[in-house]
């Protein structure tokens, strides 16, 4: 009896087959990672953008809802000695319009208490809030002297404030020598100002008291002195945000990881939040019993001290529009990762608040940096005015 006998083995066919199965299936896991890559990415960046308008937000809610604040103990109709720098009952909140959906810039004034080394020569010792310890009538007519409870340095383009709690003066330093410089051994610090506000007008504080408990010549009834306050400078008037590119010392942009700039949001020229590519404000105007939301003003109004949202000249003076009837502000940031994310290029719109835009949109066309954006808006209660 013979048995048979039977070949063991892979065929050729067999093996083609095989190869092409575990390349359909090599071909699924590697698209499987590719999505998952792409998927985290696309929530890395989205993590991102959210992370830096929190961050951005809070950043400008907090000096938005302190614009207008005065002092611990100002009334709000308290009155505002003739010739001072600013009104902080019509200039709380003011600024420009970017040319079309370019971004705005905004300034909030404020006045902060100062706080000031106690020895100027050596600031690490130690600092605490300056005090004004008397106001002193100078010899030349209507002027008055400040004198402060220590030696420091300040700037004539410096903006400051000073309260007796029923007055407001808020004016700029006569004196340049006192101007802060790298070596502070170089200038000679004062610690008496003379007041000077519009177009170098002198600021009268005769009116001005100082409390009973405040002797100048018993320190330790110092901190019973009227706090000296600084609200800004000459050429921003307070906080001032606005939007640029990062740039090298060189003035050069920097780019991002794609080679593009890089745009962030900016406090008073220093850079607070990277990502940040336009910047939009709206203002709330009470007229009667109706808040209706405005544009900022023109180009160069700022500068020439023109600056009044959402009112006319001629509507001021009729009082048909109160200029510190600002009571809120709606702002929209655009922020945009640092890393492209998207697959392809494309068109994108945006809503943003800017009423001269077609529709209140941006329009970003061939975003050629794949970058992923989003738009958020947040509207701001000013908790002193209105």
């Amino acid at each position: 009896m013979r048995s048979n006998h039977y070949q063991k083995g892979l065929g050729l066919i067999e093996l083609m087959i095989a190869l092409v199965l575990s390349s359909l299936l090599m071909l699924g896991v590697t698209r499987m990672f590719a999505d998952s890559v792409s998927s985290s990415s696309s929530e890395t960046a989205l993590a991102q953008v959210q992370d830096s308008a929190r961050i951005a937000m809070e950043i400008i809610k907090k000096d938005v809802r302190m614009a207008g604040f005065q002092g611990n103990c100002v009334a709000p109709n308290s009155q505002l000695a003739p010739n001072s720098i600013l009104n902080f009952q019509t200039q709380s909140v003011f600024g420009e319009e970017g040319n079309g959906t370019n971004s705005d810039f905004f300034t909030i004034v404020t006045a902060g208490e100062l706080s000031a080394p106690d020895n100027y020569l050596n600031p690490g010792a130690g600092s605490s809030l300056v005090r004004v310890l008397d106001f002193n009538q100078s010899s030349a007519p209507g002027n008055t002297n400040v004198d402060l409870d220590r030696q420091m340095c300040f700037s004539s383009t410096d903006i400051f404030m000073v309260t007796d709690c029923r007055q407001t003066a808020i004016f700029s330093p006569e004196d340049e020598g006192a101007d802060c410089k790298t070596d502070p051994t170089t200038i000679t610090p004062d610690n008496n100002m003379n007041p000077l506000g519009v177009g170098g007008a002198s600021v009268s504080l005769k009116d001005f008291v100082i409390a009973d408990g405040c002797i100048e010549s018993d320190v330790s009834t110092h901190d019973k002195c009227p706090v000296l306050y600084k609200v800004g400078t000459i050429a921003n008037q307070g906080t001032r945000y606005s939007i640029d590119t990062l740039k090298d010392a060189t003035d050069t942009n920097i780019p991002g990881p794609d080679g593009q700039p890089v745009f962030a949001l900016f406090r008073d020229g220093v850079q607070m939040v990277d990502g940040v590519e336009n910047l939009q404000v709206l203002y709330g105007i009470t007229r009667g019993a109706s808040t209706r939301y405005v544009s900022g003003c023109a180009s160069g109004t700022v500068a020439a001290g023109t600056c009044i949202p959402g009112c006319t000249a001629a509507e001021v003076s009729t009082g048909n529009c109160n200029p510190g009837a600002i009571t809120h502000i709606k702002i929209s940031l655009l922020i945009a990762s640092s890393s492209p994310v998207a697959k392809t290029t494309a068109t994108d719109t945006f809503p943003i608040q800017n009423l001269n835009a077609a529709n209140d949109e941006l329009v970003i066309q061939n975003n050629n940096d794949r970058r992923l954006r989003r738009v958020f808006t947040s509207t701001i209660q000013l908790r002193n005015s209105g």
